[in-house]
């Protein structure tokens, strides 16, 4: 029994054990689940159906009282060591640190000290692709993801892409396994502005020429 405990996980499923019972079983029920929870007594009055539903809650209650005393102390060996100066032999934390084990600091690993330090830390700022804004050296992207048809008809919509047609679009790029001649693509999106361009362009270029050249015939015959 841990007379200490102050709280105690109630999960739903405990609610959903007794959510069909008389509000006499019910009370019966909530009052043996705090008495175990707090100081560790084990309901004799219930009935049957209470009894039915106190072992389903139970063991799921238990679990919970376990983990919380374990914290509770672990937390009293930490004050105790710490009291006593740092935590146990074979203990990672007890190391004690020497002159020479600490790492030496200049003035110029401040950032506000080295313009260069500063520099790079302001590299550091993701961009969109999953790189690093600034970065000369290429850094990790994020795996491509095919877009779905509803994510394109989406796209498409939000940018006012009128020379895409979704589907035709998806079919393309998925039957050439979603690459642009031997690269994969990176970004479906960028992919799909590219299309709308060309498209337009195809079809202004079209309307410019699209006329029919005729020969020209003299009406003055011989």
């Amino acid at each position: 029994m841990c007379a200490q405990r102050k709280s105690f996980a109630f999960y739903s499923s405990f609610k959903d054990a007794i959510g069909d019972m008389s509000d006499a079983d019910k009370l019966s029920v909530y009052e043996s689940i705090t008495d175990f929870a707090f100081f560790g007594i084990e309901p004799t009055e219930l009935t049957p159906i209470g009894r039915l539903a106190w072992k389903l809650i139970r063991p799921q209650l238990a679990a919970s009282m376990k983990r919380y005393d374990t914290s509770v102390e672990n937390g009293r060996k930490g004050a105790k060591y710490g009291k006593l100066g740092g935590a146990p032999k074979g203990n990672n934390n007890a190391r004690k640190t020497t002159p020479e084990s600490t790492p030496k600091t200049t003035p110029e690993d401040n950032p506000k000290n080295n313009p260069l330090n500063h520099n790079l830390n302001d590299n550091h700022n993701l961009n969109e692709n999953g790189g690093y804004k600034g970065d000369k050296v290429a850094t990790k992207r994020a795996a491509f993801v095919a877009p779905t048809r509803d994510d394109i008809i989406a796209y498409v919509e939000e940018e006012g892409l009128r020379n895409v047609d979704p589907d035709v679009f998806m079919n393309h790029y998925e039957a050439i396994g979603w690459q642009m001649g031997k690269t994969p693509i990176k970004d479906w999106r960028a992919a799909a502005r590219g299309w709308n361009a060309r498209q337009n362009e195809f079809t202004h270029n079209k309307k410019q020429t699209n006329y029919e050249t005729r020969p020209k015939y003299d009406s003055n015959f011989d």
